[in-house]
């Protein structure tokens, strides 16, 4: 009887043994998993605040059928720093019958844009890893990071922000200065009745060239594809541009360099 069950319980082992070796997803059923593995709302330029404490996150969705049967397993997900190579760990989830697969990261969101505006490190990625030895397919969605710092602008710069579009304002170049500015600003309309701020127009990244709401006024933060600007002179420059962007000649724009932001899945062997 001893041995009976003794050899009962080593069959039924073998019998286990074999389930779990053809649930093992063979290297094509691996990558129809990783191919049908989508980032949501993916954006190639995000902006975020440097006082956002939430949680970076990532959420992707997938083909139930070809990731759970049989079970393709989620071996790494992280959110990485391009420029420094710095890694940050995600927890790791695995696929399952909703679809989606969602996960938070060990950086915030304004860890990440207080990183990209003291290091200049605005290329980043977000990165998931399926697979088993010896084929891994990583799914790789890379992005450039803007950041701003709260609050942005003085009270009377949002003012004539919140105004611009507001029907019926004019410039009003031709009302007299209501002040007296110091040597090298200008009186400029606030967009609100007779009230004038003094702006350096010589200096001044958002007002550069002339008073707000002017033609001739230049905001040097939008220059598209640029790091740093400033004003001077009453003239924007640029001092550095994004990773995709070369300074122009004149170093008054950032020009395409033909580079691209990488949305790939690629393949491993071990």
């Amino acid at each position: 009887m001893f041995h009976r069950s003794t050899a009962l319980a080593a069959l039924a082992l073998t019998f286990f043994s074999l389930d779990t070796v053809r649930a093992t997803p063979t290297q094509t059923q691996i990558q129809a998993c990783s191919q049908s593995i989508s980032l949501d709302n993916y954006q190639d330029t995000v902006t975020y605040s440097t006082s956002d404490s939430t949680a970076h996150n990532q959420s992707y969705s997938y083909s139930v059928s070809a990731c759970t049967t049989p079970g393709v397993k989620v071996t790494s997900i992280y959110t990485q720093d391009l420029d420094s190579n710095t890694i940050y760990t995600c927890t790791l989830k695995q696929f399952d019958t909703t679809g989606t697969l969602f996960t938070t990261c060990s950086i915030t969101n304004g860890a990440i844009a207080t990183t990209a505006q003291s290091s200049g490190d605005q290329d980043w990625g977000d990165f998931l890893k399926v697979g088993q030895k010896p084929t891994f397919y990583t799914i790789e969605n890379d992005y450039t990071v803007d950041y701003y710092t709260a609050p942005t602008a003085s009270a009377a710069s949002r003012k004539r922000r919140a105004l611009q579009d507001e029907p019926g304002l004019e410039a009003r170049s031709d009302l007299s200065p209501r002040i007296n500015c110091p040597a090298g600003f200008s009186s400029c309309w606030t967009g609100v009745r007779d009230q004038f701020e003094c702006i350096n127009t010589s200096s001044d990244v958002e007002s550069c060239g002339a008073c707000p709401r002017s033609s001739d006024a230049q905001d040097c933060t939008s220059i598209a594809g640029s790091n740093e600007v400033q004003c001077f002179a009453s003239m924007c420059k640029v001092i550095s541009c994004d990773s995709y962007h070369t300074l122009s000649a004149d170093g008054t724009s950032c020009e395409p360099n033909g580079r691209h932001k990488k949305r790939s899945i690629y393949a491993t062997r071990f």
